[in-house]
């Protein structure tokens, strides 16, 4: 669970907020409980503009999902678009 809770850290959207090197390595070896470095300021999950762009991106999501699922079948001309796309490493 340790090593689960330490890749999340390191995946934080916002670069500033992921744990250094040394903090990763005092946290495998056990020297730093995992509450300490979560109770460091810098280390806040409520980042309000975080929170905004996240929020921003999500519902973007949610939109385009949407209106891809309720557009009806592609047609020849939008499957030769999502093919150019997929060509030009667009839709990883």
């Amino acid at each position: 669970m340790l090593m689960l809770n330490v890749a999340l850290m390191c995946t934080n959207a916002s670069p500033t907020l992921r744990p250094t090197m040394s903090q990763v390595v005092s946290l495998i070896e056990g020297k730093t409980a995992m509450q300490e470095l979560l109770s460091d300021p810098s280390f806040s999950t409520v980042n309000p503009k975080l929170k905004a762009l996240r929020n921003h991106f999500w519902q973007n999501e949610l939109s385009r999902s949407l209106s891809f699922s309720t557009s009806g079948p592609r047609t020849a001309s939008a499957n030769s678009l999502v093919d150019a796309e997929e060509k030009t490493g667009l839709l990883d």
